[in-house]
């Protein structure tokens, strides 16, 4: 959890917005005192937060709502809105069966339109855990139709998710998945708060960038004319969590809005966004009009996560004890005047002669340019013999009697080195290990 907060101390947010989700599993008041609070609790009176389903593990979401108090909306809703500087933001509560329902004619939904209609800000950002659209595991949500018709007869212009554990992107779009590149919302789930990310599934019409990202952070810069700044950061997992966040950087006082009212489409007065990609998850429009960027920001790694690198990498690990095996039967077989990787390899010959490279390359899990190069040498010694086969673009390799003798040469020193390892590790224990190496070499030659 602290690795995602630790970025917001360089941004000084104004306003920390949460998508849900906030402090795994279930959300009790001890659990948010003993992580959330420890990390996130800095920033807590700049926060406002949406409810997510795991907040709804504790009956009425009651730890969620002694933590957060006031600024999460009134206990019997979970919804709310703000303002800062030229945007107008709309916190809402995706989890209806605990709070009336999401359809059209709910009370939040026709809280939702009055809300508009009272505020009609030039620019519009709505927040909430779980997406209508989205490529992830949990796919569309026709649940929250309602929020996206309100939202789009107003004119918004942003809508944050998390929920799915991945980061996605879409183009402006209708309430019904059609792209709207002059009136549409975009949406964005972003659900890299700390919990595992997974992998997301075939890709939404309208979806621009979709990646099961590293937890981090996500920058969201929000401007209007005369409005300076906003950063949306992902709030941090308490242990684990998908909670994700958006922090508003210190957006200017200046409110003056050039908006009509009613709920027209487009409102009157309101130019719509025109957004041009920028980068992998980046969207700008012209200065005369809402604008924002959208960027991730993965948080630096501390002292802990670094000593999990230096001490339980499987890769370092596996590669360290590598290098000091291969130097004890490189040492213990130098009279023969072999490596132990050209034994293997006379060796691995010398089971299945003749035998295409293609086949011996598969045995010993490297490619045919490796192998090649580690061929040449042996059959420029005399050890081996490579010969046309009945497809005269198949190589057959074969041992020749010189070879046969180096075998015979280096065969009781490797005896030897081996005898080392298999005694030092203990004969009965030895078999589980080699059955462990095995595994392991399997697991990464399927990835």
């Amino acid at each position: 959890m602290g690795a995602t907060a630790r970025p917001l101390g360089t941004l000084h947010p104004v306003v920390v917005l949460t998508l849900g989700d906030n402090q795994y599993e279930n959300g009790t008041l001890a659990k948010f005192r003993r992580s959330c609070d420890r990390s996130w609790g800095r920033l807590k009176g700049r926060t406002r937060p949406a409810p997510g389903n795991h907040d709804y593990r504790t009956p009425r979401a009651a730890g969620y709502f002694d933590y957060f108090g006031p600024a999460a909306g009134r206990r019997s809703r979970g919804y709310y809105s703000f303002d800062v500087g030229g945007w107008h933001l709309i916190a809402l509560n995706s989890e209806c069966a605990h709070i009336g329902g999401c359809a059209t004619g709910s009370r939040q939904e026709r809280w939702l339109r009055a809300d508009l209609a009272a505020h009609p800000a030039r620019c519009t950002l709505a927040y909430w855990h779980k997406p209508r659209f989205s490529s992830g595991m949990h796919g569309n949500n026709a649940t929250y139709a309602a929020f996206w018709q309100a939202l789009y007869r107003a004119g918004a212009d942003v809508v944050l998710v998390g929920h799915d554990h991945d980061y996605e992107r879409f183009a402006p779009q209708t309430p019904h998945g059609k792209a709207d590149p002059a009136g549409g919302i975009r949406q964005f789930v972003v659900g890299t708060g700390g919990k595992t990310t997974t992998a997301s599934g075939p890709s939404e019409p309208t979806a621009r960038s979709a990646t099961a990202a590293p937890s981090g952070s996500c920058a969201s810069r929000c401007t209007r004319p005369a409005t300076t700044g906003a950063l949306c950061q992902n709030r941090a997992s308490p242990s684990p969590t998908a909670a994700t966040a958006a922090a508003i950087e210190r957006c200017s006082a200046s409110t003056s809005a050039q908006a009509g009212t009613g709920a027209g489409r487009p409102r009157a007065g309101r130019p719509r966004l025109a957004r041009r990609p920028r980068r992998a998850c980046q969207a700008l429009a012209p200065a005369d009009r809402c604008s924002y960027t959208l960027s991730m920001d993965t948080p630096t790694p501390g002292r802990a996560e670094l000593a999990e690198v230096a001490t339980g990498c499987a890769c370092r690990n596996l590669r360290r004890t590598a290098r000091a095996v291969t130097q004890l039967y490189d040492d213990t077989l130098r009279p023969s005047g072999l490596r132990i990787t050209q034994f293997t390899l006379l060796v691995a010959v010398g089971l299945s002669e003749p035998v295409p490279i293609t086949r011996l390359a598969d045995a010993l899990a490297l490619d045919r340019t490796t192998l090649a190069r580690d061929l040449k040498p042996l059959s420029e010694r005399g050890l081996l013999e490579i010969t046309a086969g009945q497809d005269k673009r198949t190589r057959l390799v074969g041992l020749t009697g010189q070879g046969r003798e180096a075998i015979g040469r280096a065969y009781p020193l490797w005896q030897r080195a081996q005898a080392h390892i298999v005694e030092g590790s203990g004969p009965d224990r030895w078999p589980l290990v080699a059955s462990g190496l095995e595994e392991v070499a399997a697991l990464a030659l399927t990835s």
